[in-house]
């Protein structure tokens, strides 16, 4: 059971990075539709700063954005600060149940952050399981973080609830 946890974590990270990847304009009717991309990045990039959502001594943490990265599987990502001089494993509480529009699922996610460093933590879930078609439809999410001494696994603060209101947010 346990490998196959493991080859299926392996397999949703692997396609959440190859989702990732940009493909550049290959003549001159490309460039138009990149450049308006382009745009649209920097807007949306602008919207989604500066969205604390939680702080404490420990760490400070923004929400980033939610996008769709294939085939009803989607990530949202918050910035995590980490305020200490140790590396930080930031996943989330509660065996990894949040809540989205008050539906209750698993997310898959986590990452380390460097000590005194800001990094991105993700997590997957399946729009379906969370009652929604399109990034779009999520109003609320709602979940626990679990934060960890990355070398003694040790627990280093647990934050039950932080609840991210998108309406306010966009």
């Amino acid at each position: 059971m346990k490998k196959i946890i493991a080859v299926y974590l392996c397999l949703v990270f692997t396609l959440s990075l190859c989702a990732c990847g940009n493909i550049p304009a290959q003549n001159g009717e490309n460039s138009a539709i990149t450049e308006q991309q382009t745009e649209n990045n920097k807007e949306t990039a602008e919207k989604e700063t500066n969205r604390t959502v939680y702080e404490d001594k420990i760490i400070k943490v923004e929400y980033y954005k939610a996008e769709e990265v294939y085939d009803g599987q989607a990530n949202f990502y918050l910035k995590v600060e980490n305020k200490t001089d140790k590396d930080l494993l930031v996943g989330f509480g509660d065996l990894s149940t949040i809540s989205i529009n008050d539906n209750s699922l698993q997310i898959l996610g986590g990452a380390v952050v460097k000590a005194d460093k800001t990094g991105v933590v993700y997590g997957s879930f399946r729009m379906d399981y969370a009652g929604i078609e399109t990034i779009d439809d999520i109003k609320e999410i709602e979940f626990g973080l679990h934060i960890s001494d990355n070398e003694t696994f040790e627990t280093v603060d647990e934050v039950s609830s932080i609840k991210i209101n998108l309406n306010t947010q966009k």
